[in-house]
């Protein structure tokens, strides 16, 4: 008769009947001690007025604005370890939906922006027959001044100044847009 050699290694070995509910729990609890980390490291990536939109509770908000308030030290890595282990614990599911709702406005926002940098390059490149036709489409913006703006940016460019005028057709076109 032979005796069989366990090798602990290998998972079949180790537990021949599946895993254990010991390792079960441990592993949950390792996946659910990552997601809260995950979710800490994108609340941190926003800004303090887009953290308003999210439902944190008000002990949650507090450490998190004392994080930001830090800098990187172990008191700062301690707090964030504090805070993902509050989050482990609490409901993330409407935290995320927040998260996804100002991502996705994010992205809308990055679109316009594009879309006003193109206009922007239009009117810059077009002339003032450009400049003509986008003033037909919005009455309501003053002539003069995007007529101004656009020659000097064009000057600005031509003279490799600083692009003051340019950036100054983006705002205006902001505002104008709405």
């Amino acid at each position: 008769m032979s005796r069989r050699v366990i090798d602990w290694s290998n998972p079949e070995d180790a537990h021949p009947e599946g895993p254990s509910a010991r390792d079960v729990k441990r592993r949950n609890a390792r996946v659910a001690a990552d997601e809260a980390e995950a979710l800490l490291e994108r609340l941190m990536e926003l800004k303090p007025d887009q953290l308003d939109h999210v439902p944190l509770e008000p002990e949650l908000r507090e450490d998190l604005d004392e994080i930001l308030s830090k800098r990187a030290d172990s008191g700062r890595r301690r707090l964030m370890r504090n805070l993902a282990g509050l989050l482990r614990d609490a409901d993330r599911e409407p935290l995320i939906e927040a998260l996804k709702r100002i991502e996705a406005g994010k992205g809308v926002e990055d679109a316009r922006f594009h879309g006003l940098e193109r206009l922007r390059g239009v009117l810059l490149e077009g002339g003032d027959a450009a400049v003509e036709e986008y003033l037909s489409k919005h009455p309501r913006a003053d002539r003069s001044r995007l007529f101004e703006l656009v020659r000097k940016a064009r000057d600005e460019r031509a003279e490799k100044k600083s692009p003051r005028a340019f950036r100054e057709i983006f705002r205006v076109l902001r505002d104008l847009e709405g």
